[in-house]
């Protein structure tokens, strides 16, 4: 009987000790998994990021198109062509549209390698001959 008892045991701690290994196994792929997600959402948290802060610098360029334009209008020697320049990985374009009109609209595009956005200003001559913005639209 004594035997008996003894390979009973020896089977009983035989089965938990790979019980152990199973429980190992189990919780290092939890952890493995819990870590992928992480890595996958930092990364895409990093990939929105570098959206946003594109969309913003394209919208900064079409702006500081409007400025310059501005600024080159109610200067004497600048007769309303379009306007090109390029800032270190970006770039705007400006253009001037009915200008014979009463009210003329700005279109100015700031572009980088990630896209652009399109800024537009309706602008208005003052008695001094000064031009200004009259009003942001929606192009």
């Amino acid at each position: 009987m004594n035997k008996f008892l003894n390979l009973k045991m020896n089977i009983l701690r035989d089965s938990q000790e790979g019980m152990a290994l199973v429980l190992v196994l189990v919780f290092t792929l939890l952890l493995l998994a819990a870590g992928a997600a992480l890595l996958d959402m930092a990364l895409k948290d990093q990939q929105v990021t570098g959206y946003h802060s594109a969309d913003i610098k394209q919208y900064y360029l079409a702006e500081a198109g409007i400025e310059s334009y501005l600024f080159l209008l109610n200067s004497s020697s600048f007769t309303g062509e379009d306007l090109n320049y390029t800032h270190g990985d970006g770039s705007f374009t400006v253009s001037l549209h009915d200008h014979d009109q009463e009210i003329s609209l700005i279109y100015s595009t700031g572009s980088t390698d990630r896209g652009s956005t399109t800024l537009a200003v309706s602008i208005e001559q003052s008695d001094d001959g000064s031009y200004s913005i009259a009003e942001w639209i929606k192009p």
